[in-house]
């Protein structure tokens, strides 16, 4: 990669760590989409730019001819781990979500979630802890946390006979879940997916159940779903469109473990995993009597809701490039930005769509009126009533002031004891403490300030 890191990002999480500012590299012009750069935020200030000099610790993108030498500043506060940044006077300007930061010395909040545009390369800020438990599943991709904890979980549940809930709004992969964790269980049975939304009326049962020879005029005889999935799994997709008759039938068979195929005389015992999708929020469905409370209470029990796309944003550019690698090469820092900022209503099944578009049409004006169509939608969540507003040096400092973003991650100071075993463990080097704590070194000399503790005392000494 052309860039130059100048941070601790190789630091083991110690006995301190928690969540903590970093930045993410989503796409720079040398690279195109890139996924494995993680730069963890000290507390203090980092200077991102084209050329850093020794005294200006950051991130060098020495490969963005769109970045001035000295671009933005990024500043952690201690304590806290409030994030802002200001524009260093750059020839392109420092964009947070699209929208342009005032000049230098004019201080704006970054978000959890919020990306920003550095010359033509786009970072993601994110407050993760370093480590977090994953499980390899290529059907699910995704490096955000949110596709992390998801295969995690799967993989837990994969062994369960017990049904699984899947819910998520539409397009966020609930059928993909489905073939994950049927995969994952061993089970020697088929996978077989049925849309409650599709099947007739008339024909429900016998899809579902079956029925025998002659249960009506012309009936040949036919297995029925659960017989197909016999010691497989069963996936129910849009559960919340099946009729209330339909569904205390399969309340039954999933109690009893048995079902009764239409015209037969005695019921069948069958070994089946159900795992039912919906979109629908089932809890008021319940409320208002359209869906079933003890159906739902049976289905439940193992509840997994779906991220949606637009949670997930550092996904974005990594499942276009899953999606069609000949789209990815149609990428431009303009279009990068768009695709960050557009809402994704219909999440990963609407970014398949544009990217075989981009593929067939390349950069048409059909795809940026789509896509600008839903840039204004995107909603990060935030306590603050207005982030819109500047915040400058002067009015940071002023009581009068609007006060800026919560700031919800706070870094205990640590005690004494603590501090000692550090300094025992690192032989008294400050910059090593720094890099295991996740914080400056100065902020490291400050806190053993507090406790009246001499480094030296902790270094070896030459005999």
């Amino acid at each position: 990669m052309g860039s130059t890191i100048t941070l601790p990002n190789s630091a083991q999480p110690g006995p301190l760590a928690r969540k903590r500012p970093r930045l993410r590299l989503l796409y720079t012009p040398a690279e195109g989409v890139v996924n494995n750069h993680v730069f963890s935020l000290p507390v203090g200030q980092t200077w991102i730019g084209r050329e850093l000099s020794r005294d200006r610790e950051g991130i060098a993108m020495t490969s963005d001819p769109a970045m001035s030498g000295v671009h933005a500043l990024v500043e952690v506060t201690p304590n806290d781990y409030y994030v802002r940044i200001t524009d260093c006077n750059s020839k392109n300007g420092t964009f947070i979500d699209g929208t342009r930061s005032p000049g230098a010395n004019e201080w704006r909040p970054i978000e959890d979630g919020q990306f920003i545009r550095v010359g033509n390369t786009f970072f993601l800020l994110r407050f993760e802890p370093a480590q977090v438990a994953d499980f390899n599943m290529p059907a699910l991709v995704g490096i955000s946390l949110a596709a992390r904890e998801l295969r995690t979980r799967l993989a837990k549940l994969a062994s369960e006979a017990l049904p699984v809930l899947v819910c998520g709004e539409t397009g966020t992969g609930k059928e993909v879940v489905s073939q994950a964790l049927h995969a994952l269980s061993n089970r020697p049975g088929e996978l077989v997916a049925i849309n409650c939304a599709a099947i007739p009326e008339s024909l429900a049962e016998s899809t579902l159940f079956g029925h025998v020879k002659g249960a009506f005029s012309g009936a040949t005889g036919r297995q029925g779903a659960f017989r197909q999935a016999d010691r497989g799994t069963l996936f129910l997709d849009e559960l919340g469109d099946m009729a209330m008759e339909l569904q205390a039938k399969l309340l039954r068979a999933l109690e009893e473990g048995t079902i009764s195929p239409v015209g037969a005389d005695r019921p069948i015992a069958v070994n089946v995993r159900v795992i039912a999708a919906t979109n629908h929020d089932l809890r008021s469905d319940v409320e208002s009597g359209l869906f079933r409370r003890d159906l739902y209470a049976r289905l439940a029990q193992l509840p997994l809701q779906l991220p949606t796309l637009r949670s997930r944003r550092e996904d974005v550019l990594l499942l276009l490039q899953h999606a069609s690698s000949e789209a990815v090469r149609e990428l431009t820092p303009d279009l990068v930005q768009a695709l960050l900022v557009y809402s994704w209503p219909e999440n990963v099944r609407e970014l398949f769509s544009i990217a075989q578009r981009l593929r067939i049409y390349g950069t048409s004006p059909e795809i940026w009126e789509h896509l600008s169509s839903g840039s204004k939608k995107v909603k990060i969540q935030s306590d603050s009533k207005d982030t819109s507003a500047p915040v400058t040096a002067q009015s940071a400092s002023s009581p009068e002031a609007v006060r800026p973003t919560p700031r919800p991650y706070r870094l205990a100071v640590p005690t004494k004891e603590q501090l000692e075993e550090l300094l025992r463990k690192h032989r008294g080097t400050v910059l090593h403490m720094a890099e295991e704590m996740g914080c400056s070194r100065r902020q490291v000399q400050r806190w053993m300030e507090l406790h009246d503790l001499n480094v030296n005392n902790f270094r070896i000494q030459p005999e």
